[in-house]
């Protein structure tokens, strides 16, 4: 086709969707009428008729054309982000960091013209009989262009981080659904700016990243492990003896990720290279490491305190929660061990894995600031309670959401 005739091609276009735009959706497929389009530009109808054989040859031309225009500018503003973010970055800063830069590419230029016309096409897709030819054009021209390359940065960040999604979801659902959360926030700002914050989305990624993104099973290092036992209110244990425990409990780990019944501990003297009479006065029980080895667990629960320090706190012991029970979740024979050791009558031994697996800390940090009429021996005992509870709810109740099982534990916080 002449270059004029290809320019005679994209007015018409143009001149249609001014006329969708104008006369509303259902106009796509059926309303637009060649003569209407000819009266509008000022040309005979067997002119456009030339060039587009009918509304529905038409309908494809204008689709073609929205195609051509889209926009991927906030997927390379993803990329080029994972590219240059600083290498020390937490994974929940690096979500937020590139969704929120999405965020502000999608709002800006030619994006939500792009959207708007796409979002007519959707809707004009099921509304004619060659919606299903119209819409799996927008499937392999729009979404199979977008989500592969997506799916792979999600799969760079789950190798970058350790990370491994909750069963039963992939890092292709995870592109889809973080892509619909996103586009339908996106729709909604479209015609309530006002009504979507800015960070709306941003943090509506951070939360489903923490809950389906979690750590693949490795061995800690102490050095990992040193900012997260900050106790200046318990007794001061042998830190000798407590690192030699922990050391030991975490590189047998991955042993518990069968019954307990079917671990021994020569099994865990050999994964931790220790004196196997040693273990028995460590620890005494099989079931003794499994519980201390939750202390694996310990830099996550502290990233999320670190990260509502300075906003409100009983949301921040909210999601410490929600992270307990994701935790718990990931690891259910330990976390049944540390219940048990936990609930355990004899009250030195109690105590002694309360200091090795000091989960009630995070708690009683909020707690200090959501009920500050305490005493602190009630705060401790509320902390104690509520760490407890949410370890046996993590596990009795598994089809419950975390937040759910955090709004149950939190009734009994007493009220103000």
């Amino acid at each position: 086709m002449s270059r004029k005739g290809e320019e005679s091609r994209e007015l018409i276009v143009a001149t249609a969707w001014e006329m969708v735009d104008e006369l509303g959706v259902e106009q796509l497929l059926a309303g637009v009428s060649m003569r209407n389009i000819a009266d509008r530009m000022g040309l005979s109808p067997s002119t456009v008729s030339y060039h587009f054989a009918g509304p529905e040859d038409l309908a494809r031309g204008m689709i073609e054309s929205m195609i051509a225009s889209i926009d991927l500018t906030p997927l390379e503003a993803l990329v080029e982000i994972m590219g240059t973010i600083d290498s020390d970055m937490e994974l929940v800063d690096m979500v937020r960091t590139s969704t929120q830069a999405d965020w502000d590419a999608l709002t800006a230029g030619r994006s939500v013209d792009f959207e708007r016309r796409l979002m007519r096409v959707l809707a004009a897709t099921g509304s004619h009989e060659a919606g299903a030819e119209l819409a799996a054009t927008l499937r392999d021209r729009i979404w199979g262009r977008y989500l592969p390359p997506f799916t792979a940065l999600i799969d760079a960040v789950c190798d970058r981080f350790d990370r491994h999604f909750a069963e039963p979801f992939t890092s292709l659902d995870m592109a889809r659904s973080m892509t619909a959360m996103v586009e339908r926030l996106f729709h909604q700002w479209i015609v309530d700016p006002d009504g979507v914050r800015p960070d709306l989305a941003a943090d509506a990624v951070v939360a489903m990243a923490s809950a389906l993104m979690l750590p693949n099973h490795h061995e800690v290092h102490i050095s990992e492990l040193d900012v997260a036992f900050v106790d200046p209110g318990a007794p001061s244990p042998d830190p000798d003896d407590v690192d030699r425990r922990r050391v030991i409990a975490v590189a047998a780990h991955g042993l518990f990720s069968v019954p307990l019944g079917d671990v021994t501990l020569t099994q865990i003297a050999r994964a931790s290279d220790s004196d196997p009479r040693s273990l028995v006065e460590l620890f005494g029980s099989v079931s003794r490491v499994a519980a201390v080895s939750f202390v694996r667990w310990m830099p996550e629960l502290r990233a999320t305190l670190e990260r509502r320090r300075g906003g409100d706190a009983q949301v921040g012991l909210a999601d410490y929660l929600c992270e307990l029970v994701r935790a718990a979740r990931s690891d259910p024979f330990v976390a049944a061990a540390l219940v048990a050791e936990r609930g355990d009558l004899d009250r030195v031994r109690r105590d002694d894995i309360r200091a090795l697996v000091p989960i009630e800390r995070g708690v009683l940090s909020s707690l200090e600031t959501v009920r500050p009429g305490l005493s602190d021996g009630e705060r401790c005992d509320l902390s104690t309670l509520l760490a407890d509870t949410t370890l046996a709810y993590a596990l009795s109740r598994p089809t419950a959401a975390p937040h759910r099982v955090a709004e149950l534990v939190l009734r009994l916080v007493p009220m103000v």
